[in-house]
């Protein structure tokens, strides 16, 4: 075989993982970002004036949504603004903005699983969990569907096709995560029991002593459980919006493929961060280098160098940044379609081009066909039912 010949694309599959950085820039994706960041920053904004969230039930992990650079509630736009027009200096915490959307979830459920957790801290945790889900399921469904398009048969997909996508779906995106949780609350409400019976006099501690072996497993399987989540949950949005299937199987694909191959997953994910921390610092000071030298023409002729402390340049500013903060979690949604199609390859020899496709029902999980060639196929095959045989004189062969 030729050495020009040699696709290393299928020899080593996991270098479509630098393809990450073209998909995510991607202006409909981008916007698709930004909206899911506003309606993060509106609704926990929200959910902290609510009633039971008092000052007691504001835990510090409550504050999920962060504004690019800096907490909304700690500097004003136009700090924010100016410290975001400094371009140098070595800001290696992108890795923080790549797992952003990670951490949306992730902060609340830790509120959940804490011992000391009052009611009010549970109730307002539950509450940022169930919007940062529902607002995920609609612009990270139509982020990860326009990926999955372009990943597996090159073609682009409009942003209301894709929301529409997203929102007929809306209880699959919604509802993946939701059952392992629930599965964790019935494994946790078997060790509350035990916890009960630990509660009658003299005979309780022995018999839960005894028992701590049943008690031991079903910490065993929360724990399995809520890994798996945390690690998969990603793919489970990316199985829907490739497969067009429903949350079981977003579920069970999750969690199967993670566990079928864990040290393949944990190397795609490695590529994914270490690559995405280069896109998200370069796009970063790019935007605030842009920042930096329009200020400085803008100062020469002005004589001042506050301009970015004027309300409106700060609310430019604040724009610009939303948008940066955008491209990382574009980048991470991207990323975890890439990487289903990489483990569904690995694991179930599926090949790229098989994703479900709604604008022609012929096209589903098929490779694309030419209409062309089709239709000549089809008149070919007409023309040679509706013929009769010829003999060597010309005349047509009699019945027989």
């Amino acid at each position: 075989m030729a050495v020009d010949t040699v696709h290393f694309r299928q020899l080593c599959p996991w270098l479509r993982m630098f393809e990450i950085f073209r998909i995510a820039v991607d202006l409909q994706k981008l916007l698709l970002a930004v909206a899911a960041l506003l309606l993060l920053w509106g609704g926990n904004w929200c959910i902290l004036k609510l009633p039971f969230a008092t000052p007691e039930a504001i835990h510090p992990q409550s504050k999920i949504f962060t504004f690019g650079s800096a907490d909304p509630t700690e500097l004003p736009p136009a700090q924010q603004a100016a410290a975001f027009g400094k371009p140098f200096g070595a800001d290696w915490k992108s890795w923080t903005r790549v797992l952003s959307p990670l951490d949306t979830v992730v902060r609340p459920v830790q509120i959940l699983f804490r011992s000391d957790a009052s009611w009010s801290q549970l109730a307002l945790s539950w509450t940022q969990l169930l919007w940062t889900l529902a607002v995920w399921a609609v612009f990270a469904g139509a982020i990860t569907r326009i990926a999955a398009v372009q990943i597996g048969t090159d073609r682009n997909t409009g942003l209301m096709d894709a929301l529409k996508f997203s929102v007929r779906r809306f209880l699959s995106y919604f509802s993946t995560p939701l059952i392992p949780l629930s599965g964790i609350g019935l494994l946790w409400g078997l060790c509350l029991l035990a916890g009960l019976v630990g509660r009658i006099p003299t005979a309780g501690p022995w018999i839960v002593g005894a028992c701590w072996g049943i008690v031991l497993l079903l910490g065993f399987l929360m724990a399995l459980t809520l890994v798996g989540l945390a690690v998969g949950w990603p793919l489970m949005f990316a199985t829907i919006s490739v497969e067009g299937s429903d949350a079981p199987d977003g579920l069970t694909r999750a969690y199967g493929y993670v566990f079928a191959k864990p040290v393949y997953y944990v190397l795609l994910v490695a590529i994914a961060v270490l690559s995405g921390v280069v896109a998200t610092f370069l796009v970063f000071h790019l935007a605030g280098f842009a920042a930096y030298m329009a200020d400085w023409g803008v100062t020469w002729g002005m004589g001042s160098n506050k301009i970015l402390q004027n309300k409106l340049a700060a609310g430019w500013m604040s724009v610009l940044e939303t948008f940066v903060v955008a491209f990382a979690h574009s980048y991470f949604w991207s990323a975890a379609t890439m990487i289903y199609f990489l483990l569904r390859r690995s694991v179930d020899a599926n090949p790229f081009h098989e994703v479900y496709l709604e604008e022609d029902p012929s096209d589903e999980l098929l490779p694309w066909v030419d209409e062309d060639q089709q239709s000549s196929t089809e008149n070919s095959t007409l023309t040679s039912l509706t013929l009769p045989d010829k003999d060597a004189t010309g005349d047509a062969n009699p019945p027989s």
